[in-house]
């Protein structure tokens, strides 16, 4: 276990604030929320890809829409049907 990792334990500090890595919230099957993103590699009706410190954030669909964005966050709609990790 690393540092940062014992850190996070040991203040009950939540993984994805101090590791940088993604926290991905799903809303039935056609929200997604993608925090602590390094931007989008690909965006399309049917597929998305977004950069992450841990790989690739793939999703596949339809209608996709990205409702906002942030430098922290993502929010796309539309009907999800894989969410997928690449490293």
């Amino acid at each position: 276990m690393d540092v940062k990792q014992r850190f996070s334990d040991a203040f009950d500090i939540p993984e994805e604030i101090v590791l940088d890595v993604p926290a991905i919230k799903i809303v039935s099957n056609n929200k997604i929320i993608i925090e602590n993103h390094k931007g989008i590699i690909e965006y399309g009706k049917t597929n998305v890809r977004i950069n992450s410190k841990i790989g690739i954030v793939a999703l596949k669909g339809d209608n996709f829409v990205i409702k906002y964005i942030t430098q922290e966050e993502i929010l796309l709609e539309g009907e999800i049907e894989l969410v997928e990790f690449i490293k």
